[in-house]
């Protein structure tokens, strides 16, 4: 969540909130809500609860439907705490270390 438009490999320092848990193709795809960490409009939002129902609807109801002009079949498993997000995270980045191991480092 921002106020900015930003682009494709900007980096910005966040706070996670919590995730969607979306079915895309049959498989888990785990979409992350967070907020700028910065950003005093966002003090007040500390987890995916914070933050308006009405938002968390539309942001569920875009994933759902984003691939159906494809053909593709989506679906909402719900929104997930944070200790279940940052799980998720931390797994992911154990497994990008792995398939993707840096020189010298212990993975």
């Amino acid at each position: 969540m921002m106020n900015e438009p930003t682009f494709p490999g900007c980096v910005i320092e966040a706070r996670v909130l919590g995730m969607m848990k979306l079915i895309d193709k049959g498989e888990l795809d785990y979409k992350v809500l967070a907020v700028p960490h910065n950003d005093p409009n966002y003090n007040h939002i500390k987890t995916f609860e914070d933050v308006p129902k009405h938002f968390l609807d539309e942001v569920e109801h875009f994933f759902v439907t984003y691939k159906h002009l494809q053909g593709v079949a989506t679906s909402s498993e719900g929104w997930v705490a944070m200790q279940g997000t940052h799980r998720a995270i931390e797994g992911s980045i154990k497994q990008y270390r792995h398939k993707f191991p840096r020189e010298g480092s212990d993975v």
